[in-house]
């Protein structure tokens, strides 16, 4: 078992893990991302790399191999060199902590948030939030491509 107390994970309190195809683990912390590949781990803060926050929420990583990262307050791509962060996808009335991120079969990013539901094609964010859809929290995608969300005292309704 790792820890913080035995490893280079910078916190103990972890909230997400993914694997990708090369063998990696993408662990997602309180106080940021580490990576193992079984023999080196690699840290992420905001002392070493372009991530805005250290409190990771998920993890996604797309068919084209980029790094989704839900941090406090935005979400992050990284390409393995280069970080790009999206702070803003909601209005300032509307809460940006993302819940999870989610990719469809045509490689277009899902972002469940507490202020609704986000949707990037590659070149822009369309929105779709609590007060105009009702849509909020948890997602999952399923074979079809429906969106499955969580609406918090509302149900559960499908995109």
């Amino acid at each position: 078992m790792f820890s913080s107390s035995n490893s280079a994970l910078p916190s103990s309190n972890i909230s997400c893990v993914v694997i990708d195809k090369e063998g990696k683990k993408w662990i997602g912390t309180s106080k940021g991302l580490a990576v193992f590949d079984d023999v080196n781990w690699t840290t992420y803060t905001t002392s070493n790399s372009s991530i805005p926050y250290n409190s990771i929420t998920d993890i996604y990583i797309s068919t084209d191999h980029d790094v989704w990262i839900g941090t406090s307050f935005s979400v992050v791509k990284f390409d393995g060199t280069n970080w790009i962060s999206y702070p803003d996808i909601f209005p300032s009335s509307q809460s940006n902590v993302p819940f999870t991120i989610k990719g469809d079969k045509d490689n277009t990013i899902w972002v469940g948030m507490a202020g609704g539901l986000a949707k990037y094609d590659g070149s822009s964010w369309k929105t779709f939030t609590t007060v105009d859809s009702g849509l909020t929290g948890e997602m999952d995608i399923d074979k079809n491509g429906n969106k499955w969300l969580v609406t918090f005292e509302g149900g559960i309704s499908i995109f």
